[in-house]
């Protein structure tokens, strides 16, 4: 892990997985609480290569995403996990 990325602020899913609810939005897994982007707007692809790249350049910088703010919060004691 580079500088700044801790166990913490990094998870591997927006690298591995979408997570797609039954009205088409997307979101990197089911726990976080923003969405990436709405299949009837854009191709699954162009949120793959544009919202999810600005996901993992954030973790790669060491920068939780707001939307994972419950995961981020759960790994430091602080809620009780969702996973």
């Amino acid at each position: 892990m580079s500088v700044g990325i801790t166990d913490q602020t990094w998870c591997e899913v927006p690298w591995r997985s979408v997570f797609v609810t039954v009205d088409g939005v997307v979101r990197p897994c089911c726990d976080y609480c923003m969405r990436l982007g709405q299949l009837a707007d854009q191709g699954a692809l162009a949120i793959w290569e544009s919202r999810f790249e600005r996901l993992r350049q954030m973790m790669n910088e060491g920068h939780p995403p707001p939307g994972c703010g419950n995961c981020c919060a759960a790994r430091v004691g602080k809620v009780k996990g969702l996973r």
